[in-house]
């Protein structure tokens, strides 16, 4: 009902034209001014967080973000000095689609600063020695936010998802000796913990034992961009790997992504990829992105209808090792290298009933060129159909995989941390001990692989391109 219909009524229908015209000429009530609160070290004044004075302690974040309003901003101070020995900060709360709420590291001053939150992991870190705890755990509720501007050293877990969350956005973070970055892993009373309609972005990881970043259930529509991890080689929490999807993890976009150095003798075959999908994942989009000095794949893929443009391996025992349904554009496989346990070094390996198309790849270095199961289905095309070649410009557009230098959109992110891993071949690994993966890791040695050539071909949407040739494209030094 308008405010015109009420005041009649209130009237009795009789309403002035001088206060109808007044009625209609005020403006409409201005929308509030967005709230900034406060986060330190320890709380202090009366720790409401409405002040840098009145700052509310980390642990109790969730109680700042109770008392804020959709679109509200929590400054996490950085000249209070560092977070030592912090302990876990479980969020309930968010903001709203329209409106979410942003954290973030900042001076009182309001000028940029980067807080240090630090945790209790050893360092240097040893199987034996502590993990490091949780930092921010979020359930279900903690949706709508957007986290920013923070740097984690020494902790377990930088951020744990232990329920459905959704539109939650990480972005220019860093951390060194992590177990993992991010996790997905529900707690006890959550029925699932998925990560939806999010992002993480942004993000250089420098000393991980586990995962930068592990996603599971059902998380769906999350975008990792610009994320940067080396693992520096820690061993000795079993299977190392630097991105790993697993259970029904769908739709998810990797790009300029690269991980570097995951190191796993735990077993008699050595683990340890850079990046990893579990059977029942698809959907899985990989965008100039690079994988590194593995001592087991750089990619091991079991994710169906699963997409890499530009994809760069180099110094990993298997390069590439894809065991469903896979299309590969404009990937390089450069000098596998063996560090360790049983199992040879390779370029290309192909589980049992792999459907795998590869089209502009190049194969360099003196191993095995592939190791292909009989049933699997593998096509090498040195040539790129033009739909393909469109996908592959617009790819490289914004990376340059190999030079690390600027890019129309800005540096590229394979940039590594801390050095250049790819030229680690030589670091000692340490010895295995007992046990396997349970994966299908031998299988049987059948040289390059040899499709049939049917001379020239018209590939799909691309009728006047020259046609294509199939036929193996390994080129040695």
């Amino acid at each position: 009902m308008s405010s015109v219909v009420v005041l009649r009524r209130l009237m009795g229908g009789l309403l002035a034209p001088t206060l109808l015209l007044a009625l209609l000429a005020m403006p409409a009530a201005a929308q509030p001014s967005p709230t900034t609160w406060y986060i330190a070290p320890s709380a202090s004044g009366d720790a409401s967080g409405s002040s840098p004075d009145d700052a509310q302690s980390l642990t109790r974040i969730n109680r700042v973000i109770k008392a804020a309003s959709p679109g509200d901003e929590i400054v996490i101070l950085a000249d209070r000095g560092p977070y030592l020995d912090q302990s876990s900060a479980t969020i309930w709360r968010g903001g709203t689609p329209e409106a979410p709420i942003t954290i973030r590291g900042g001076a009182a001053d309001g000028s940029p600063a980067t807080p240090l939150i630090q945790s209790t992991r050893s360092n240097p870190w040893t199987p034996d020695g502590k993990h490091g705890g949780e930092i921010f755990r979020l359930s279900s509720g903690a949706d709508n936010l957007h986290v920013e501007n923070l740097s984690f050293a020494d902790v377990g877990t930088a951020f744990r998802i232990m329920g459905d969350v959704d539109n939650l956005h990480l972005r220019d973070m860093s951390a060194t000796n992590i177990r993992r970055f991010l996790t997905t892993h529900l707690s006890g009373s959550e029925p699932s913990a998925s990560l939806t309609n999010s992002s993480i972005t942004e993000v250089r990881v420098a000393g991980f034992s586990k995962n930068v970043i592990r996603l599971a259930y059902n998380s769906h529509d999350v975008l990792v961009e610009d994320v940067v991890g080396d693992s520096q080689r820690q061993d000795g929490d079993n299977f190392a790997m630097g991105v790993h999807l697993i259970d029904s993890v769908h739709e998810v976009v990797l790009r300029r992504v690269g991980m570097h150095n995951s190191h796993d003798t735990q077993n008699e075959y050595w683990n340890g990829d850079g990046f990893a999908t579990e059977r029942g994942t698809y959907r899985i989009t990989f965008e100039a992105t690079s994988a590194t000095g593995s001592t087991d794949g750089g990619y091991d893929l079991k994710s169906e209808e699963t997409l890499l443009i530009a994809p760069y391996a180099a110094d990993n025992k298997r390069n590439y090792r894809i065991w469903a349904s896979a299309t590969i554009v404009g990937c390089d496989s450069v000098d596998p290298v063996k560090r360790g346990g049983i199992g040879e070094s390779v370029h290309l390996n192909a589980g049992a009933d792999a459907v795998v198309d590869l089209y502009g790849c190049e194969f360099v270095g003196p191993a095995d060129p592939d190791r292909i199961d009989p049933t699997a289905t593998v096509t090498i095309d040195s040539h790129v159909p033009a739909a393909w070649q469109a996908e592959l410009d617009r790819v490289l557009g914004f990376s340059d995989r190999s030079s690390g230098g600027e890019s129309p959109d800005g540096p590229v992110p394979p940039a590594l941390p801390e050095g250049d891993p790819v030229t680690d071949s030589t670091v000692p690994a340490p010895g295995g001990v007992d046990g396997t993966s349970g994966r299908q890791d031998e299988l049987p040695q059948t040289g390059a692989v040899d499709i049939e050539t049917p001379g020239e071909q018209t590939p799909p949407d691309s009728a006047d391109d020259g046609g294509t040739r199939r036929h193996t494209h390994f080129v040695r030094n």
